[in-house]
């Protein structure tokens, strides 16, 4: 795991230590139902309905090896399926005929000395809760991807957290994967909250689900539906700043990306 933690070259951070892993546990989660295509229908990924799908709404800044790309609606709903039945679905929507839209803006990022950063002005302090979410997908092999929130310090001397980070590696079947999450302030670096292992699987099989929740006192990882990680913790600090930074072996597209400040 340190191989996890030490994976991305991010904004430089504070430490702070506040407590150890857990076990995944299976939590209800509402499946994606297959789209109806028929000759006249308009069908668009449902990820891109959301209204604060921040990729569509063009909400975010790139930088490093990451870029807009604009693909048909069919490949979109390919790469975005997480189900043999979406595949399924989108090779007929593929071959229907039917209007599907227009093209899909995505982010493309490709293997590179400089991994893909997606950014996004919050305009919310950090320490509000707040939970996002973001579906990616490698091809050809996995990769790394880290969510990182970002407030700017309040006080001088001993204070909350300024900086949360959560790192996944997601690898091959024969390889280790797991999850991370690090704690910090803007200057120095980080220390790792918890972490845990997740069992062997294809990570370029389907499209991942990734979501954190944060409420104050609770930080809540789920991959593909399921809560794999929870931990204690407070944030605080001025304006956030969030980020999406994606390291793949080889190439991914990160499909969605949805933040919503809660109540």
């Amino acid at each position: 795991m340190n191989r996890l933690v030490t994976a991305f070259v991010l904004i430089a951070t504070g430490s702070l230590s506040l407590g150890a892993g857990c076990t995944p546990k299976q939590v209800s989660s509402q499946s994606d139902s297959d789209p109806t295509v028929g000759r006249d229908s308009v069908v668009t990924p449902g990820v891109s309905d959301m209204p604060t799908d921040l990729i569509r709404a063009g909400g975010i800044t790139l930088d490093g090896a990451a870029s807009f790309v604009e693909l048909p609606v069919a490949d979109v709903m390919m790469l975005q399926a997480t189900t043999p039945q979406q595949i399924e679905a989108a090779e007929r929507a593929l071959n229907s005929g039917a209007y599907l839209g227009d093209p899909v803006r995505v982010v493309h990022m490709v293997s590179d000395n400089s991994q893909g950063v997606i950014g996004f002005d919050t305009g919310t302090d950090l320490g509000t809760s707040f939970e996002t979410e973001f579906v990616i997908r490698f091809q050809n092999a996995g990769g790394d991807i880290a969510f990182e929130i970002v407030g700017e310090p309040t006080q001088p001397g001993r204070r909350m957290p300024s900086m949360l980070r959560v790192l996944m590696s997601l690898e091959g079947p024969d390889a280790a994967s797991g999850v991370a999450i690090e704690l910090g302030d803007e200057g120095a670096d980080p220390s790792n909250l918890g972490w845990v292992d997740l069992p062997s699987f294809s990570p370029d099989d389907y499209a991942h689900r990734i979501g954190i929740h944060y409420e104050p006192g609770s930080i809540t990882v789920l991959f593909d539906g399921e809560v794999v990680l929870e931990e204690v913790a407070r944030l605080g600090g001025g304006n956030a700043t969030a980020a999406i930074l994606a390291r793949p072996t080889e190439t991914a597209y990160l499909l969605s990306w949805t933040f919503e400040p809660l109540p």
